[in-house]
């Protein structure tokens, strides 16, 4: 049975309907990908991406951070006064969806992030958050970081985890992440969903399979090495179609698409906004709106009026639209959309 939680909110109880009766029906995680994305949706269209550090613990073959440390990049961690600079903006915005997802980088490489992560959570606007990882620092002392987060959230904005894994086995995830941490991070995964099972607390696990094209991943079998205690909430999703850049498309193995199409109406991502670690403020936040040596889509600082933010970003659109001018990394781009 059911039973309402005090002041959750109707999106989490939606959320959390769902994923009870997905116990009992073998979901299918694309299934599963769509409902979170139409609730998310829901919550808020235009996101907020936090970058707090750009510093990552591996070099993925399917990012461009390997590209980015041979360049004169500056590799930061966002310091409280930025922070805080970024929250009183956001406070004067229609945002209301924070992800936790750097660009390049990991979340968990800043010494700061529960307390970062718990001032946002605290925002009457924001109504929810998410976060990603790939989880190699998600040990004990994080995990129990994460806990007393989900434990505080009395409104229950924090909405869904997302981890990211190279494969099913040591050699495929060395191969995807360039770093020997396979069985560290099926240890910490396993770990963090025994004590969500153990604190009774509820939230939305996604495994995020990034796997070479020909590899297939077996469901059962991935709950069986990454949820060992069968934590109901979590799902396990194959990533193995990537994003077409210069980098990506060095290693064969990785299968990509190209959108060959123009569209004439500039991508609604681009009303998204990532507040970078360094300072910069930038449009949209998936992995290729920023490449190396290009800033196309950077729209300034913490230190510029919101005014001039804006209208930066409106000039991107309007050439887009007007003069079929394309951003750079929009320029073959797959996830696009203009809803």
């Amino acid at each position: 049975m059911i039973k309402i939680v005090p002041q959750e909110t109707s999106t989490r109880y939606l959320m959390r309907v769902y994923y009870w009766l997905s116990q009992w029906s073998n979901p299918n995680p694309k299934l599963i990908n769509a409902v979170n994305h139409a609730l998310t949706r829901r919550i808020g269209k235009n996101y907020i991406e936090f970058e707090l550090t750009n510093i990552c613990n591996a070099r993925c073959i399917f990012c461009p951070y390997p590209d980015f440390l041979k360049t004169d990049k500056k590799f930061v961690r966002m310091d409280f006064e930025s922070y805080d600079k970024a929250l009183k903006a956001i406070e004067k915005l229609d945002y209301s969806l924070i992800s936790f997802t750097p660009t390049t980088g990991d979340t968990l490489l800043h010494p700061d992030w529960d307390k970062m992560m718990a001032k946002a959570i605290e925002l009457d606007k924001i109504k929810q958050v998410i976060f990603y990882s790939n989880a190699i620092l998600l040990d004990e002392v994080c995990t129990e970081k994460f806990i007393q987060l989900l434990k505080n959230d009395k409104k229950k904005k924090l909405f869904s985890l997302m981890f990211s894994v190279g494969g099913m086995d040591a050699i495929t995830y060395k191969r995807i992440f360039q770093v020997n941490k396979f069985d560290v991070v099926v240890n910490n995964i396993n770990h963090f969903h025994k004590r969500l099972k153990e604190e009774n607390l509820i939230i939305g696990i996604y495994i995020k399979m990034r796997i070479p094209e020909h590899h297939e991943v077996d469901n059962t079998k991935a709950q069986e090495l990454f949820n060992k205690v069968n934590y109901p909430y979590t799902f396990v999703d194959d990533n193995k179609y990537f994003e077409a850049s210069d980098h990506v498309k060095t290693h064969s193995e990785l299968k990509y698409t190209e959108n060959k199409v123009v569209p004439k109406k500039a991508c609604s991502y681009l009303q998204k906004t990532r507040f970078a670690a360094d300072g910069g403020i930038w449009a949209d936040g998936c992995v290729l709106s920023e490449l190396p040596n290009d800033s196309t889509l950077r729209l300034g600082t913490l230190d510029d009026p919101w005014d001039r933010i804006e209208h930066n970003r409106q000039k991107i659109v309007t050439d887009w639209e007007e003069k079929q001018e394309i951003p750079f990394p929009c320029q073959g781009c797959t996830i696009y959309n203009c809803d």
